[in-house]
């Protein structure tokens, strides 16, 4: 079995790497793929998810959903991948007492369910306060501080 060099903890030097790593990781998408991204304010949720965009073809800006909750992109690739939806959970909880959100939030519910129908990725910043499993194959991305301030330590599992 092959293994994928991409499920693994990548040191990042700066933002030109991390662009570099979600253009990868954006190859190894498929629709209704959900994608949680964790880690402290500020890590590069955002800036992975832009970068991510990019790489699916998105034409839009993509910018933080934290008080609108969710964006949604239009993208154009040759992955079968027609959007992008940007979720961003942070305003609802708070985070030194997380309380999970309920999927049964109508709205997070069908983003999530139609996805891959939709021909869409979700991207859960905070997905942690998501507080239940779903159905779709799932991507972990956790970002942390490397030694030096441009560098992130990033890492990716999944689940199928």
């Amino acid at each position: 079995m092959h293994k994928n060099p991409l499920i693994a903890e990548h040191n990042v030097a700066n933002l030109e790497k991390l662009s570099e790593l979600a253009s990868n990781f954006a190859s190894e998408l498929q629709t209704g793929d959900v994608v949680f991204l964790s880690g402290q304010l500020g890590a590069g949720k955002t800036t992975f998810t832009q970068s991510l965009g990019k790489a699916l073809g998105v034409q839009d800006a993509i910018t933080s959903p934290t008080f609108t909750l969710v964006g949604e992109y239009q993208a154009k690739n040759s992955f079968d991948i027609t959007s992008l939806v940007h979720i961003d959970l942070y305003r609802t909880g708070d985070q030194s007492n997380a309380q999970p959100l309920s999927l049964n939030n109508n709205y997070i519910h069908e983003l999530v369910s139609s996805a891959k129908e939709q021909k869409a990725v979700v991207v859960i910043e905070w997905g942690e306060l998501l507080g239940q499993k779903i159905k779709n194959r799932t991507w972990h991305i956790d970002f942390k501080q490397g030694a030096v301030e441009s560098e992130r330590i990033v890492t990716i599992a999944r689940n199928v």
